[in-house]
Order: C-alpha cells, then sequence, then structure tokens
C-alpha cells in the first residue's frame, strides 16, 4: 500500500473508532493482509521472462521427443527386419524337414 493510502484508510478508520492507537492497529493489519497477498499473487503471476524460458523449454522437449521418436523408429523398423529375416529362414529350414515326413509317410 502506498503512503496516501495508509492515511486515507487510517482517516476513515478514526472517524469510526475515535481511538487513535485502535486505528493505527487495524491499518497495519489491513496494510500486512494486503501485502501478503500481493506477495502470495506475486508468485503465481508469470512475467514475459518466465513465458520465454517455458517456450524455450517446450520447444527443446518437443525436439527431444521427435528425436526420441525417430531412435525408436529406426529400432522399431530394425527388429522388424530381423524378426522376418528369422521367419524365412526356419520356413526354410522347415520345409525340407516337412517334405521328409511326409514322404515316409
Amino acid at each position: 500500500m502506498s503512503f496516501e493510502q495508509s492515511i486515507r484508510l487510517f482517516q476513515i478508520v478514526n472517524k469510526h473508532f475515535k481511538n487513535e492507537e485502535d486505528s493505527r492497529v487495524l491499518v497495519s493489519e489491513i496494510e500486512s493482509f494486503v501485502e501478503q497477498r500481493i506477495e502470495n499473487k506475486s508468485v503465481i503471476l508469470s512475467t514475459k521472462e518466465d513465458v520465454t524460458l517455458l517456450k524455450d523449454e517446450i520447444v527443446k522437449l518437443e525436439k527431444q521427443g521427435r528425436e526420441d521418436i525417430s531412435r525408436l523408429e529406426i529400432k522399431l523398423e530394425s527388429g522388424f527386419k530381423d524378426h522376418l529375416k528369422w521367419t524365412i529362414i526356419l520356413m526354410l529350414g522347415f520345409v525340407p524337414i516337412l517334405v521328409a515326413v511326409i514322404k515316409f509317410l
């Protein structure tokens, strides 16, 4: 609170209390309450710098996420090719065994 606001508040309160000491106590309590409210709100509010830093962090995380997805796609593609290769090899290995079993029956 500004000095003028404090004086004005003191004058208003003093009209009703008719006791300067009680008026001062009330005004000081109101000032501390207002200052604490403002202090609590200042923690919640963000500055342009905070927003810029947050945007930069989001862009960095987005880039990192895209890189991670790209690496994962490469690993999945490699795993799929490896799996397909082994499936074909096993099928080629089982065909002669299957032919041999059919001939002996």
